[in-house]
């Protein structure tokens, strides 16, 4: 059964002794929660699209992609990995593909990753055609993901985590988790990657940009979503905090960051975010994926984004945030 909580007023700020050289001041974004839908039936959620009048919801620990409306109601789900090892409708952790990041290459396929976290279960792209009802193409992209860890000396103990995907109009934007080492965002040109997607075996080329993530209390947050702004010269990014040591075993929720950051200062590091809070306390959402949502503001105000944010409650159950942004 899915319960609707109603939550009026709430506001996001940033935690001021987490600014740091490449943050920008927190009055130039304010976020609000309108609504918070709590969801027993699914599981771990991680990432949201939306699209034509329907979302798509992705969970790191069930093997479907979900199709659901804006009552929160399945409509269809689609198998996308095993279901011959489910436990209590859930996939074990040493098993599971760890969805954790999709989005639109174009009108009709929609992209879903594997994190990279685990070798053989989790480095898998699936392409998803939401017209036709079929996944269209599956390919295992470990030689893309090893090529990364290369290329940023990720050290052998540690492992690849992409747990954010934001595609504009030429490029696509994958973010690592960096709760255990350094958040990243590597940058693939598009017609590129749907090539290797596709058909190439050849690695495409790729950039990677650093990012000092603001930190809690000494913990440090990590990407856990993303989308492109409807001016598509934006990535809004989620970034959540938990006491874990690794990039597999989950740890204790301590809350999460929403953030801007302009495509033009990407290669600086460059991005303004702020801290979940409810009453002046900070809120423990685990914040993992969002998309844009239509509004009637949006379309009047260039400042003003309606966005709708997954949650993992790391117990079988999930939240949906209905959340206001608006920049200065």
């Amino acid at each position: 059964m899915m319960s609707r909580i109603l939550v009026s007023g709430l506001f996001l700020f940033l935690f001021t002794a987490c600014v740091n050289d490449n943050m920008t001041s927190s009055s130039e974004l304010k976020v609000s929660i309108s609504d918070v839908y709590f969801d027993d039936q699914l599981s771990s959620a991680s990432g949201i699209e939306n699209r034509n009048h329907s979302l798509y919801i992705i969970g790191d620990d069930i093997p479907w992609l979900l199709e659901i409306d804006f009552d929160f109601n399945v409509k269809t789900k689609f198998r996308l990995a095993g279901t011959d090892t489910l436990v209590n409708g859930r996939t074990p952790k040493d098993l599971k593909a760890d969805f954790e990041a999709l989005g639109f290459l174009n009108d009709t396929n929609l992209l879903v990753l594997s994190s990279g976290s685990l070798n053989h279960t989790r480095d898998t792209a699936y392409i998803f055609n939401i017209y036709s009802d079929n996944l269209i193409n599956k390919k295992n992209i470990r030689p893309l993901y090893e090529s990364i860890k290369k290329h940023v000396n990720m050290s052998i103990e540690h492992e690849i985590n992409l747990e954010g995907l934001a595609i504009s109009g030429n490029n696509v934007y994958m973010l690592h988790r960096g709760n255990v080492s350094e958040n990243f965002i590597v940058r693939i040109n598009k017609l590129d990657f749907n090539s290797y997607l596709y058909s190439s075996d050849t690695i495409p080329s790729f950039e990677v940009f650093w990012f000092d993530l603001p930190t809690s209390n000494d913990l440090i947050s990590g990407f856990s979503g993303a989308c492109m702004h409807p001016n598509d010269s934006e990535i809004i990014f989620c970034a959540s905090m938990e006491k874990t040591n690794d990039e597999v075993n989950d740890g204790e929720i301590v809350g999460s960051y929403v953030g801007i950051i302009p495509l033009t200062t990407l290669s600086k590091g460059k991005y303004t975010a702020t801290l979940l809070r409810e009453n002046d306390k900070i809120s423990r959402y685990k914040l993992e994926g969002l998309c844009v949502k239509d509004s009637p503001e949006g379309l009047n105000n260039s400042n003003y984004v309606s966005l709708l944010g997954v949650c993992d409650n790391d117990d079988g159950t999930s939240y949906f945030l209905d959340l206001q942004m608006i920049t200065n």
